[in-house]
């Protein structure tokens, strides 16, 4: 994604724990859906519909709909309230490693 927009990304790989303490709300979200990595592919629809296939790709797809985004300014929404938070606990996580050396 980061590729398509032309950006350099900033990951921040904090644990689950760490950000259910900050965000509790936020636990069913983190362990019962991205605690582990998961594949998603099309073998069942190809099972049902052989003659399927998929021509576009992730980057294509992803420039498209960052384009669709783009040319409606009504869908840009931001959660400031939530933002802030992201923002607290990316703090907080890197204040903690820096005190670790």
């Amino acid at each position: 994604m980061a590729d398509a927009l032309g950006v350099e990304p900033r990951a921040a790989h904090i644990s689950s724990e760490f950000i259910t303490a900050f965000m509790p709300d936020q636990r069913g979200n983190l362990y019962g859906d991205k605690i582990t990595s998961v594949v998603f592919d099309n073998s069942k629809l190809r099972s049902l519909v052989p003659d399927f296939r998929a021509t576009t790709c992730f980057r294509e797809g992803f420039a498209r709909t960052y384009a669709y985004l783009e040319a409606h300014p009504e869908l840009h929404t931001v959660d400031a309230e939530f933002e802030a938070l992201v923002d607290r606990v990316i703090a907080a996580h890197d204040h903690g490693m820096s005190l670790a050396g």
